[in-house]
């Protein structure tokens, strides 16, 4: 979604972990019970990593490794061995601001701040 930078550093002044000087991105990385705490504070919202669903489902954000043990499709990708490193961390949740620039046939530029979020998810029933 599109963002100013003034406004991406306001709300996530405190938890920029990154910033790279080149392109003027900005990321913030957020693990375990305590990202899901500081985001709780962002968001203002206790439960903001949660949905319910019909069929008495849910899907929610996962920021630890805790249960990943005792899923079996989470095993199998541990045990999968790739050559390339992945890009986000399981277990964490990203959010970065990226400037992207466009340039027309008649030379007219046109920059515009943007938010990122990278996370991952899981899905059980509820019992």
């Amino acid at each position: 979604m599109d963002c100013p930078v003034a406004i991406f550093k306001e709300i996530f002044k405190n938890y920029i972990h990154y910033y790279t000087k080149r392109t003027g991105a900005l990321k913030c990385v957020f693990r375990g019970s305590s990202g899901y705490e500081e985001l709780s504070g962002i968001f203002n919202d206790p439960n903001w990593w949660v949905k319910y669903h019909q069929q008495n489902q849910k899907t929610f954000i996962q920021l630890n490794n805790q249960n990943q043990e005792e899923n079996p499709l989470n095993k199998l990708r541990l045990k999968k061995t790739t050559k390339k490193n992945p890009k986000y961390c399981f277990g964490e949740f990203i959010v970065e601001w990226k400037q992207k620039k466009d340039i027309d046939a008649k030379k007219n530029v046109c920059n515009g701040g943007f938010v990122y979020i990278h996370f991952f998810v899981s899905r059980r029933l509820c019992v």
